[in-house]
């Protein structure tokens, strides 16, 4: 029940640390797409919207259904494309039938599409891929690599409360792989019983 209760704990404390950030480069991009192009800023909002309504008010569960978690991804990703056009491309590979049926922690795989998108460098011609593969009980989500010259200032909060979230979930370290070319995050899925 501890560990349970620490997890809940841990995942509020993500969701107060995600939302100032995540909000002011929210609201730039809104004013900038606005300035630009008001229709793209009306569609914007609305996934805005979606994304922090689900975040906010979802109960604090320590898991996630697999589908939720792809939703609240894709959420995420079509905003930064509204952003970044085709410098930014995502694909989901899904061989597992009923990602209803599948767990893993919540909040896990936006803030991993978070890190690609703040350290690495990408543009039309050399876009950033995100793929998200759901296979034989994983997930594994992956990004090529194009560091930035001049990085962003980052503390690892992120990967680290996720690394610690998933082995208080299922008492196993995250599978963490960057080879220089691509960077890879396998989790362990659960099924709903």
């Amino acid at each position: 029940m501890l560990k349970i209760k620490s997890a809940e704990a841990v995942n509020l404390l993500l969701k107060q640390q995600m939302h100032p950030h995540f909000l002011f480069n929210s609201l730039h991009t809104i004013k900038i797409l606005y300035k630009d192009n008001p229709e793209l800023g009306e569609e914007y909002l609305v996934y805005l919207a979606d994304f922090l309504r689900t975040t906010i008010t979802e109960t604090h569960s320590v898991t996630a259904t697999v589908d939720e978690e792809i939703n609240l991804l894709e959420n995420y990703l079509k905003m930064q494309k509204m952003r970044f056009d085709n410098a930014l491309q995502w694909e989901i590979i899904n061989d597992e039938i009923d990602l209803t049926r599948i767990v893993l922690p919540a909040l896990s795989l936006q803030p991993l599409a978070e890190n690609a998108i703040k350290h690495n460098y990408f543009s039309q011609k050399n876009p950033l891929l995100i793929i998200i593969e759901i296979k034989n009980g994983f997930l594994k989500i992956s990004n090529n690599i194009s560091k930035k010259k001049y990085a962003d200032y980052s503390v690892g909060t992120g990967l680290m409360n996720i690394s610690e979230r998933y082995y208080m979930w299922c008492g196993e370290d995250l599978e963490i792989l960057d080879d220089g070319n691509f960077f890879i995050v396998n989790l362990k899925l659960k099924k709903i019983e």
